[in-house]
């Protein structure tokens, strides 16, 4: 078992000078996307160091999802790691198919207003 994960938060938008981002299709719309990696266990991270940051590959799960503001992502994503922290499910491989699901149905829930603000 890991001992840490990095979970990262990204907007697809469009920015001048990088590719655009790649889509997946099977989310129309998609707005942001979750991506969550183990930290490579024969390095510890150092929070001053960002050369420490060292992940494992491949990644445990990357996945796209719509929401009407960044403000509404980080919700979803403090979520997924109070979700975590909790307990409830790993950030692991092996939840995957939890997360996809988890992860988009909440971000309907936040587009037909069913989550108030925390």
């Amino acid at each position: 078992m890991w001992s840490y994960w990095w979970l990262s938060l990204i907007h697809l938008r469009d920015v001048p000078g990088a590719p655009p981002a790649k889509l997946d299709p099977r989310v129309p719309g998609a707005t942001h996307e979750l991506i969550s990696f183990a930290q490579d266990p024969g390095q510890a991270p150092d929070p001053d160091d960002v050369k420490t940051f060292r992940h494992l590959t491949p990644i445990d799960w990357a996945i796209q999802f719509k929401v009407g503001t960044d403000r509404d992502a980080m919700r979803l994503a403090e979520r997924v790691v109070t979700t975590i922290m909790q307990g409830v499910a790993s950030p692991d491989t092996d939840y995957r198919t939890f997360w996809a699901r988890a992860i988009r149905e909440t971000a309907e829930h936040y587009a037909a207003g069913k989550h108030p603000e925390n």
